[in-house]
């Protein structure tokens, strides 16, 4: 998520589940993490006309919006791959009442936020505290990108690391790589029993353990680093 958003809790109390299709029942019934008094208590504003009106009002321009969609299975996609997170875009807003974002079907575009008061998402909104001059470098670095293509490079490396938990940013997504190893033990146990049964699966485990060690292992180093680099230290 983005930096601008670090002061926001964007996850909410960890749950007691386990498995995507748990996790997207939860999301489908609006239940959870996932229900409209959960999202408020968190500072989440339900997308509509009036709600993002007042946004725009308050001179929002340079800040950064997240969005919780209602309901979307891709978007649930990228909240579950994320690591239980209750967004799934980001996008800067700009002046007179308009957004940049990256959409998957058209890359950067600007277009007007309201394209998302639909009554039944939401979303929220960064606080930076921003000068009139920062907010208008910030619209202005955001405009430059529009008609960019999307980033599906980055959104493969991204999807790699968040899989193999090699992402340093993050503590890692337990409750992915739970459902991985889950799903390889269920296609390697009959190996034990069924002498033909192939038993790639284990080696597969074997792999997947270590790819997680050493992603936690190189975010560990990282953690570190950092702490070494801060001031007193």
């Amino acid at each position: 998520m983005h930096a601008a958003f670090a002061h926001l809790d964007l996850r909410l109390e960890p749950v007691e589940m386990m498995f995507a299709l748990v996790d997207y029942f939860m999301y489908r019934k609006q239940r959870g993490r996932y229900a409209d008094a959960s999202l408020r208590a968190q500072g989440w504003m339900l997308a509509s006309q009036e709600n993002i009106q007042r946004v725009i009002a308050k001179g929002s321009v340079g800040q950064y919006f997240c969005l919780h969609p209602r309901v979307s299975t891709i978007s649930w996609a990228i909240m579950y791959l994320q690591g239980q997170e209750t967004a799934s875009h980001v996008g800067t807003i700009v002046e007179n009442g308009y957004i940049v974002e990256a959409l998957v079907s058209s890359g950067v575009v600007k277009r007007a936020f309201d394209v998302y008061a639909d009554g039944r998402s939401y979303f929220i909104v960064s606080n930076l505290p921003l000068t009139e001059d920062k907010q208008a470098g910030i619209a202005a670095a955001a405009e430059k990108y529009i008609g960019a293509p999307y980033g599906f490079m980055t959104l493969a490396r991204l999807a790699v690391s968040t899989f193999f938990g090699w992402d340093r940013w993050h503590k890692g997504n337990y409750f992915l790589h739970g459902d991985v190893l889950i799903a390889l033990l269920g296609i390697s146990v009959p190996s034990l029993w069924v002498s033909s049964w192939p038993r790639i699966g284990w080696y597969a485990i074997a792999f997947y353990i270590l790819a997680i060690l050493t992603g936690r292992i190189r975010r560990l180093k990282h953690v570190r680093r950092q702490q070494s680099q801060q001031p007193g230290r």
